[in-house]
């Protein structure tokens, strides 16, 4: 990529000095992949006509900027901003564009900032910014079908046929698009099969377009199977299976020059497992384990679903339970859990699948407010909110009236932290949030509470918690109300050990909810069973840490705990490691922080923790001792000074 020299401008609103750089040329890195909105793998970005001033964040047209003939501040000046998808949906609201054509520039700039128009989104979900988008496409056919009838280049013209039956197909009107595309000459036919299939099978996601070369290689005397593969892989992302098949048979019969690889073997499984032939399915499935020594888990993951289809529901759950734990139980694969859930219910474990489902639907909810930062307009079936409850108090007794809600009531329990919400868990699956609870009865809502409704009235404790449980993002993110699912789990199943109650993925999160909980009879029973105390925990909200001992001695969980010496004693003296090493740091180097603690730190010490616990190798070492690692003051460092020195820290580790 080589850039020309930059041009500079005047912003409209600020008067600062802003910058463009201008591209003269660049290479394509990689596949260079088309997509069916016109766009293309390995191309870089260009800032388009339309940005942003990087100081005033004003939003203009680039042709209506003053340039700069004397580059004033220049070596300073910050480059112009691309509008991002709320910046282009306020420009389109204020008025900003003059004319039709502005407003088709915008407006396909939008088009292409939104994920659904992105050929890896996953899914579209239900959120403001999916349904601005539609809007937008519905609103971008006419000024593109305008813009068609004062194109006199022919191809130029195509090329806007196409875009427009992307919008139609993109809107789900899949007669529409079809209409489009068959405009077009016969000599596009490569290009119309494809919107055709994509039609057929309701697809409204961009897709990778197969290349004229490629349909056509059959064609080519010296296609190898490596193209036939490649080929089949695509005919495969297109989800057209069965010319996918045939292509990978005849690679198979060409031959691979370096041998068959487990790549393979894993694209043909999946082909046939969508046409429903499991058993070659799993056999391939099988074979791509074998050949691929680290990157099993899409294979994995493939053989657990064929499985599941011929009945294998143990070697099923064997392969899914190995996919979660080589992805360290990843956020961001929620849908494992959905798979999990398909494998109980075909197995016909009813109470299992409820679990799954449960996890299933809470972990995609937490995914999609902590990673990617947005509030789904529907809320997940297991949460609700209550506001017209009717709170009193009869001889100290404090008394909840509610409407009827549906479902058993099974080991209930209030979490409150003297806010103005409380978080019923009514069973397992079951959250209410009571909404504003009267004044009067925050400071006294601490004993156990007789919840009233038309057909039942239980007894439910009340459990005080530090999080404010303001809204239910910040409920979610806290990591409620699935932690208080997993540890209600074992007071519903008192008399079977625990590792057949709770999932073994679950196991390293449940210890630490005992500890925090300082539930030491549930404690005791974990430590009989030999359960794990030392595994990383799933780093799925943003109040957990990795391991018990670094739980328990957070500043998180401090405040919570009644005597924290006890139970750092309690877990090292069943085998906790105090010198664990997880994410680059010890338990110790943790306390050694600004937001470390005194008290922390000093029954980390007192328990076996090395304060000399080295966490880089030869020959930075003397840098990494805790005390001498941080960037920021230790917490009291008078007090904890002279516990690291009584304890061995080495002084002078040069």
């Amino acid at each position: 990529m080589t850039f020309g020299p930059s041009t500079y401008y005047e912003c409209p609103s600020c008067k600062k000095t802003i910058r463009k750089d201008n591209l003269m040329s660049y290479t394509f890195f990689g596949k260079n992949s088309i997509y069916s909105n016109g766009s293309m793998s390995g191309s870089p970005s260009i800032t388009p006509d339309f940005a942003k001033c990087p100081k005033c964040k004003v939003l203009f047209f680039q042709k209506d900027l003053k340039v700069l003939e004397e580059k004033k501040n220049s070596n300073f000046a910050e480059h112009l901003e691309k509008p991002d998808h709320y910046d282009l949906v306020n420009a389109l609201k204020t008025g900003i564009p003059r004319d039709w054509k502005e407003e088709k520039e915008i407006r396909e700039a939008l088009w292409n900032a939104y994920p659904p128009n992105r050929w890896d989104w996953p899914e579209i979900p239900d959120c403001e910014e999916y349904l601005n988008w539609l809007e937008n496409c519905k609103a971008l056919i006419p000024l593109m079908k305008k813009t068609l009838k004062n194109i006199k280049e022919e191809e130029e013209r195509f090329s806007q046929q196409i875009m427009i039956a992307e919008l139609y197909r993109n809107i789900g009107s899949f007669d529409k698009c079809m209409e489009a595309i068959n405009e077009l000459p016969v000599s596009y036919k490569w290009l119309s099969d494809q919107f055709s299939w994509q039609c057929k099978i309701k697809n409204t996601v961009t897709f990778e377009l197969i290349k004229k070369h490629v349909i056509e290689l059959s064609k080519n005397k010296e296609a190898t199977g490596e193209d036939y593969y490649f080929r089949g892989n695509e005919h495969s992302w297109q989800k057209n299976f069965k010319k996918a098949l045939a292509d990978y048979k005849t690679a198979e019969t060409k031959g691979f020059e370096n041998g068959i690889t487990g790549s393979f073997y894993e694209m043909r499984a999946d082909a046939l497992r969508e046409i429903k032939e499991y058993d070659k399915a799993i056999d391939d499935y099988t074979k791509a384990i074998k050949l691929n020594k680290k990157d099993k888990e899409g294979a994995l993951l493939g053989r657990s679903i064929a499985l599941k289809h011929i009945g294998e529901y143990k070697k099923a759950l064997s392969d899914i339970n190995a996919v979660i734990i080589m992805e360290n139980h990843s956020l961001y694969r929620y849908d494992y859990h959905a798979v999990k859930k398909d494998i109980f219910e075909a197995a016909g474990d009813t109470k299992a699948a409820l679990y799954e489902n449960f996890k299933y639907e809470y972990l995609k909810f937490a995914n999609k407010i902590i990673i990617k930062d947005f509030i789904p307009k529907e809320t997940p079936s297991f949460y609700s909110t209550e506001s017209e409850f009717k709170i009193t108090a009869v001889n100290e007794q404090i008394i909840i009236n509610m409407k009827k809600k549906d479902g058993d009531v099974i080991e209930p329990e209030i979490l409150y932290s003297g806010g103005k919400n409380a978080l019923l868990r009514r069973n397992l699956y079951q959250f209410i949030l009571l909404e504003n609870i009267p004044q009067k009865f925050r400071k006294i809502l601490t004993a156990d509470v007789l919840i009233k409704e038309p057909t039942k009235e239980y007894q439910v404790k009340v459990r005080q918690v530090t999080e404010k449980l303001n809204s239910l993002d910040e409920i979610i993110k806290d990591g409620y109300p699935f932690l208080t699912s997993i540890r209600a789990k074992l007071y519903i199943d008192r008399k079977k050990p625990i590792s057949k109650v709770i999932d073994k993925e679950d196991l390293s999160t449940l210890i630490c909810i005992l500890a925090r909980e300082e539930d030491y009879e549930q404690l005791e029973r974990y430590a009989a069973e030999g359960l794990p105390l030392n595994e990383h925990s799933p780093d799925w909200f943003r109040k957990y840490e990795p391991t018990p001992i670094f739980y328990t001695t957070s500043c998180k969980v401090l405040p919570i705990l009644k005597d924290l010496e006890k139970m750092v004693k309690w877990l090292v003296a069943h085998g906790a490691d105090p010198n664990k090493i997880v994410d680059n740091i010890t338990a110790v180097g943790n306390q050694c922080y600004s937001n470390g603690s005194y008290s922390a730190l000093k029954a980390l010490l007192e328990n076996g923790a090395d304060p000399n616990l080295s966490l880089v190798p030869p020959p930075m070492e003397h840098f990494s001792p805790p005390p001498f690692g941080g960037f920021v003051p230790m917490p009291e460092p008078m007090k904890c000074t002279p516990e690291l020195v009584a304890v061995g820290l080495c002084l002078n580790p040069l």
